[in-house]
């Protein structure tokens, strides 16, 4: 498969695939597949190369299953086998109240959506963290010291680590008991 490189000089560069799987279907839909079949369907994009998986902690039905899309994703993996050449990629800033669709962009909010994703994905560092959607009620920049790159005036990604751009590899951290 091709690939593409993301990243710069300040986060890092990591060379991922161009083709990528957006997991949100696995999550949001109504008849949405089984686990089972979501696991086949994560096993079957890593089959075929596939090196960039898209999830977000809002991907649910509603606000009850809230990080139930990263939650899918981290089982799919976990029973894969060998995922260090993967990267997820997750997003923070909406928020669910019942079924509707929120933002929030708060560097508060985005603290804690960012800390719930690593225990919900069992990391010590997300790959890719984006801003989903920007919050038209915030302007200005983020100030949160794991936030390499932060506007609300356009999209964002950041490298979800406490160490600092310089002292970083291209891949990030990743706990001792997961393999991606």
């Amino acid at each position: 498969m091709q690939q593409r490189s993301i990243g710069n000089d300040t986060v890092g560069r990591l060379d991922v695939g161009a083709i990528g799987l957006g997991a949100m279907p696995l999550s949001s839909k109504e008849d949405r597949p089984r686990p089972a079949e979501a696991d086949a369907t994560v096993h079957a994009a890593l089959d075929a190369g596939v090196t960039l998986i898209d999830t977000a902690d809002a991907y649910a039905h509603d606000e009850s299953e809230f990080g139930h899309n990263e939650e899918l994703v981290a089982r799919a993996l976990r029973s894969y086998g060998d995922t260090s050449s993967v990267l997820v990629a997750t997003k923070g800033g909406h928020t669910r109240d019942g079924s509707a669709w929120g933002l929030d962009g708060s560097p508060s909010y985005l603290r804690k959506a960012c800390e719930a994703s690593l225990r919900r994905l069992g990391v010590e560092a997300i790959g890719l963290y984006q801003f989903h959607r920007p919050d038209p009620r915030r302007r200005g920049r983020c100030r949160w010291p794991r936030c390499a790159s932060c506007s609300t005036t356009a999209w964002c990604a950041w490298w979800a680590s406490p160490t600092p751009p310089s002292r970083r590899s291209t891949r990030p951290a990743r706990s001792s008991g997961t393999r991606w």
